[in-house]
């Protein structure tokens, strides 16, 4: 099946692609190439794009919407819902070395009053290659897939307390479950729990036939029933051997997490650590007990749950959920309780490195996160003097630092500062300048020095060879506005008077005053630059100038002020950042405005 049918069947939770590949979100880490997330949540990796659709019957779709909330590690949530059923899908990347994982944890949660039922898909590329709950194109694991959620029933046995059919040998008229138990072999409790309204209350019967020991003291237990106290029970003392009996508890909801709960688990210091339990029956609350009735059967239709323990009715409270596989899609059934909510949790590779399996990795969700997080949180915590008091404008500080640092280009030890994420070939001075000049306002130049690299060092690396500058001293790429001559030497120079590191400012400064002789040169060779590339080139010349100045270049300082004094007074326009293109731009523009305005 090519395309997946389930839109004839209930309906999906997403919306589709629309095409714009800059469409979307990122998630990433500092120097990982980032991921984009796409406005329907689904993450576009570069082996192909997997989505999660989330299919109810008879409901209709809600709009999604999508957000980046407040933390450490930038996170995309995307959120839809279709009636009282909503589909959240979180996304991440994780530090697994080398490269790291993107995480995409689908959270489905009913806010009804009622179970639901519904589906999960998981949309993946037709190319990759299946094996058991992964996925992989060639030898490389790219999409690990997690578990179905286990199906949970109303009731049923938690632990692995032994079942033992036909173990009890009453000797009594009695209901046919004496003949049943289970036992907690090695000390394991015996443990069960029923699903009830939330904080309800209901009557408990719980009975025992023991037919081993002949002695009393030889198995004491302990029967334990929420919302009612503990009650010590030696079936030999209280009945004697074969003789069922049964012990009456009025229970309840007490922690209201709508399940009461029931363990029968041995006393301390008992000769048999072993408990034992036959029968289970719970009644609407101050339901009138009659013990014969309930031991002879008699009022098993009163109950609403009767559990014959140990019996071949007798399973456990789970059972391992479902995983089905078509071309292309990965369905999950699901059934949710009323007020609850599942988590599956996807890993996905990036950057040439392949994903985890679950089953062979000691990574979980929780650390997964907590890892992603530590990993942002000493970032920023390596530089950012400046904090905004208003927490709104901390947070948008703190998005759009990651939105920088996720979408550089690297080659060695050189760094790109592109205006979004993609190709060197749209690498812009005037945009490189405004990010980097950014990043120095927001208190990380050790950052910045990293993006100026290219600027001053040479042999740049092979693969940005193009936009270094030239030996003749000329900066240059296919699409700056403003001058990218002069807006790489103001880069250089306001770096330089802004940190006043002299040392880094005496190593770059050959470049500093090559590129100010290159304007000079220009203009005397006729292509001196006008209108507002004279002014950017003016306020270049002044700033490197005074750079000049700093590190006791006095001489060169008076030629480069007199330069920009022949290139007028103008003063050059700021909006020509505000003209520029990408989400790197407009994130340097957000640093900028927070950091002057909390100045």
């Amino acid at each position: 099946m090519k395309t997946p049918r389930f839109l004839l069947i209930g309906l999906v939770i997403g919306i589709c692609l629309s095409g714009q590949a800059e469409d979307g979100m990122l998630i990433g880490a500092p120097d990982m190439p980032p991921t984009m997330v796409d406005p329907s949540g689904g993450l576009r990796e570069t082996w192909g794009t997997v989505r999660l659709s989330l299919i109810v019957d008879g409901a209709e779709a809600g709009k999604a919407s999508q957000s980046r909330p407040e933390g450490d590690a930038p996170t995309v949530v995307t959120t839809a819902s279709a009636g009282p059923l909503s589909l959240t899908v979180i996304a991440y990347r994780a530090p697994i070395w080398p490269s790291g994982v993107d995480v995409m944890e689908a959270v489905v949660k009913n806010a009804d009053k009622q179970a639901k039922t519904a589906t999960l898909f998981a949309i993946v590329p037709e190319k990759l290659q299946r094996g058991g709950m992964t996925f992989r194109t060639g030898s490389r694991t790219v999409l690990s897939l997690p578990p179905a959620p286990p199906v949970v029933k109303n009731t049923g046995c938690l632990t692995g307390a032994q079942a033992l059919p036909k173990w009890g040998k009453p000797d009594a008229p009695c209901d046919a479950s004496f003949h049943n138990i289970r036992a907690g072999m090695g000390g394991i409790p015996i443990e069960y729990r029923f699903a009830v309204e939330k904080g309800s209350a209901r009557t408990v019967a719980l009975g025992f036939c023991e037919s081993h020991h002949a002695e009393a003291g030889k198995r004491p237990q302990i029967a334990r029933v929420e919302g009612a106290a503990d009650q010590a029970i030696d079936p030999i003392a209280k009945w004697g051997q074969h003789k069922p009996g049964c012990l009456v508890f009025d229970a309840k909801d007490a922690n209201g997490d709508e399940w009461i709960e029931i363990a029968v688990l041995p006393k301390e210091g008992a000769p048999d650590r072993n408990p034992i339990l036959n029968t289970i029956w719970i009644f609407p609350a101050k339901t009138a007990i009659d013990a014969a009735q309930v031991i002879s059967g008699a009022m098993n239709k009163k109950a609403e749950h009767y559990v014959d323990v140990g019996g071949p009715s007798d399973l456990p409270q789970s059972v391992p959920g479902k995983v089905d596989f078509k071309p292309g899609q990965v369905s999950y059934p699901l059934q949710i309780e009323p007020g609850k909510e599942e988590r599956l949790t996807f890993l996905l590779a990036c950057a040439g490195a392949s994903a985890p399996v679950w089953e062979e990795t000691a990574w979980t969700p929780a650390n997964l996160r907590s890892a992603a997080d530590a990993v942002w949180s000493d970032w920023f915590k390596a530089g950012g003097a400046l904090k905004p008091t208003d927490q709104q404008q901390a947070a948008q500080l703190r998005a759009a630092l990651a939105e920088i640092m996720m979408c550089r280009a690297q080659a060695d030890d050189y760094y790109l500062a592109l205006p979004k994420p993609g190709d060197v070939k749209q690498f812009s001075y005037t945009a490189s300048a405004r990010i980097v000049r950014a990043l120095d306002m927001a208190g990380y130049p050790r950052e910045a020095e990293r993006m100026l690299r290219l600027y001053w060092q040479k042999p740049a690396p092979q693969a940005f060879v193009s936009l270094a500058q030239t030996d003749e001293g000329q900066w240059s790429d296919a699409v700056s506005r403003g001058c990218p001559q002069a807006q790489a030497l103001l880069a250089l120079t306001e770096h330089a008077l802004l940190t006043k590191d002299k040392d880094w400012a005496g190593r770059a400064y050959p470049a500093m005053r090559a590129g100010a002789d290159w304007l000079r040169k220009a203009r005397t060779g006729g292509k001196a630059p006008t209108g507002q590339d004279a002014a950017w080139a003016a306020r270049a010349l002044l700033s490197a100038a005074e750079t000049a100045r700093m590190i006791g270049k006095s001489e060169d300082a008076a030629w480069m002020a007199a330069e920009a004094k022949t290139l007028g007074d103008a003063a050059p326009d700021d909006a020509i950042y505000a003209s520029l293109v990408g989400s790197c731009v407009d994130a340097a523009n957000t640093v900028i405005r927070i950091c002057t305005a909390s100045r």
